[in-house]
């Protein structure tokens, strides 16, 4: 029986060239979503960086604050403003001092803003200095916290206690401007951070017997 054998003509186009052109569109979809990974890594790298800066900087200015008077030296009882400005200042640095949150630089036209309240402490009751949404740096955010809140975060037996809240609103401005993600997470992105201290100078003293 004879065996048949079937070649193709000169010139038919093989399929060994179909598939590099298929190989080729795989690499560029495969390639074109790798990007879009980097590129988001390196977003969300920087707003990491950027938001570690702020969690430590308003750690910093508790700790800075938890030594001053938020009151007036002479005994009065009024409000200190020094107290507040010195440490807002600390936060973001002056005309000649860099801020702790360096490399950031809060911006209040994106309603970036330092807040800092002063508690006072006696059981359940809860009293917040200068008023009752915190001190702004820019006159633009509020506290997030209420006294309620704050008194939940107290023993219900701890004696009294005085407390410095330090807040700090910032609003991230991507830098890649990537679509696929400003569509998404939007721009700027709102980033918020706070740090609870003990402050001996704003805890309530008891009222002497007659």
């Amino acid at each position: 029986m004879k065996k048949h054998f079937f070649s193709l003509p000169l010139g038919f186009p093989r399929v060994k060239g179909h598939s590099r052109g298929q190989s080729f569109v795989e690499l560029t979809l495969v390639l074109g979503l790798l990007l879009m990974l980097l590129a988001a890594a390196v977003e969300f790298g920087l707003l990491i960086n950027e938001y570690i800066s702020l969690v430590e900087g308003s750690r910093e200015a508790a700790r800075f604050g938890s030594v001053g008077d938020p009151f007036d030296p002479t005994g009065s009882g009024n409000i200190n403003p020094d107290f507040y400005s010195k440490i807002s200042d600390y936060v973001i640095g002056t005309n000649t001092t860099l801020g702790v949150i360096e490399p950031v630089h809060l911006d209040p036209g994106s309603n970036d803003d330092v807040v800092i309240s002063v508690f006072g402490a006696r059981g359940n009751n809860v009293v917040r200095f200068p008023n009752s949404t915190g001190w702004s740096k820019f006159g633009i955010q509020t506290s997030n916290f209420t006294n309620a809140e704050i008194s939940a975060r107290l023993s219900a037996g701890a004696p009294n206690t005085g407390l410095l809240l330090i807040e700090i609103f910032y609003h991230y401005h991507q830098v890649l401007k990537l679509p696929f993600l400003t569509q998404f997470v939007g721009d700027p992105m709102d980033v918020y951070t706070y740090s609870i201290m003990p402050l001996p100078l704003a805890e309530p003293t008891s009222t002497p017997s007659p």
